[in-house]
């Protein structure tokens, strides 16, 4: 990522990636140390979800997709997806940015919802969520969806950060191609 973005955003890319979601671990991953990656990631039509993310113009987020823009709509073979990417409430309690970078957070819950809704109106067939809590084995990322109507729920919430169990999966007659990983999560169609 530092030596050679270009070649990582061209790898990623080459995979047929479409969208990667910042994860806590990318709070002091190299998203975060190395913006010229972002700017690749980008100029390759990689998009990097951080939806509940408030990048208050910083240049090492700018090339994200973050709480100050719409949510985007992918096509792929006719079908329109929308994909959410949610950090927790408390992360800044729990991890350090890196670079000394300064941000901000929106309710990841109001995010979900508000999102969900507008994906719903844009006519998205499938709403993938994911929120990752990290490393923080205490935290019981099930209940942030329980007490949510099922109306406002994404199709799919998954924590990348969960061992790769489903958080919530609304019965669906399409078969999405969905691959998580550890360090944050890479959303691919």
């Amino acid at each position: 990522a530092k030596e050679q973005p270009e070649l990582l955003a061209e790898l990623i890319a080459a995979a047929g990636f479409v969208a990667l979601g910042v994860g806590v671990a990318d709070v002091n991953g190299a998203l975060f140390r190395e913006p010229r990656l972002s700017y690749e990631l980008k100029k390759r039509g990689v998009a990097i979800l951080a939806s509940n993310f408030d990048c208050g113009g910083q240049a090492f987020c700018e090339p994200w997709l973050t709480a100050d823009e719409s949510l985007p709509i992918f096509e792929k073979n006719g079908r329109r997806y929308a994909f959410i990417s949610l950090l927790p409430d408390d992360l800044l309690t729990r991890v350090q940015p890196a670079a000394g970078r300064r941000f901000e957070l929106r309710s990841a819950e109001d995010t979900l919802v508000a999102l969900t809704q507008q994906a719903r109106g844009a006519g998205a067939e499938l709403i993938v969520g994911s929120i990752d809590h990290g490393p923080d084995a205490s935290v019981n990322i099930a209940n942030f969806v329980s007490p949510m109507p099922p109306d406002v729920r994404p199709d799919l919430l998954l924590s990348p950060s969960a061992a790769d169990n489903l958080l919530f999966l609304r019965p669906l007659d399409v078969h999405p191609a969905i691959v998580g990983t550890r360090a944050g999560v890479l959303l691919g169609l």
